[in-house]
């Protein structure tokens, strides 16, 4: 769904956003005849559906060795440490792993960090804790895929429910094959990403720092 914006911008709402809106848009107009602060209400909430749900396009850097970050957000952690158990092709491995806080007011369509293909896809039901906790990585609902690049190096994802985010959506399947920064799922909400790596990958971001899903380089060779 796409809605012009003046000559020359348009606004792409990803498609698990398109019914709110149109459900809220609706309801605006039914409520301009009847209630004017209820539809008052009814656009902001249609406005609020738009900015979340918003999908632009990115500009991906296609050079070799790098990892972009999945999503918008901030950086809330970046360390060296044991991949969790649950992703199977990863578990055990001493990595590096990098987290990105996603609040309601970022963009929440999730997109690989690298090109390659999908080898392990893994849901774990969970709690709803607040995402911006660390805690949220082992105990809230996720999803987590492994990415396999044509160097061999296997790249772990995991999409994290957050206090408000209660529905998580991956297309990723195992045996599909996505280039760097393609879209592969969404996380309704406020939610967090957290990227499992090699350690010969080098860390190009620092705790507290603001990413661009798609675009922000968060690691290369």
């Amino acid at each position: 769904m796409r809605f012009p914006i003046g000559d020359s911008y348009v606004i792409s709402i990803h498609k698990e956003g398109e019914r709110f809106v149109i459900m809220f848009a609706i309801a605006t107009v039914i409520l301009f005849f009847m209630n004017s602060v209820l539809c008052t209400i009814s656009f902001f909430l249609t406005l609020c559906c738009i900015g979340f749900f918003r999908d632009p396009e990115k500009m991906i850097p296609k050079q070799s060795g790098i990892i972009l970050a999945p999503g918008d957000g901030k950086v809330t952690k970046v360390a060296i440490v044991e991949a969790p158990a649950e992703i199977k092709s990863l578990a055990g491995q001493e990595m590096l792993k990098v987290s990105i806080f996603l609040s309601v007011f970022d963009i929440h369509v999730s997109r690989v960090p690298v090109g390659g293909k999908i080898i392990e896809t893994n849901y774990i039901p969970g709690k709803f804790i607040s995402a911006e906790l660390e805690k949220s990585s082992a105990e809230n609902e996720r999803n987590a895929i492994v990415i396999q690049t044509e160097n061999n190096d296997k790249i772990g994802c995991v999409q994290i429910a957050g206090l408000i985010a209660r529905r998580i959506v991956s297309e990723a399947k195992d045996g599909m094959e996505y280039n760097i920064g393609d879209r592969y799922g969404i996380i309704r909400f406020g939610s967090r990403m957290d990227i499992y790596m090699p350690t010969k990958y080098i860390v190009n971001v620092v705790e507290g720092q603001i990413t661009v899903g798609g675009e922000t380089i968060i690691a290369k060779i």
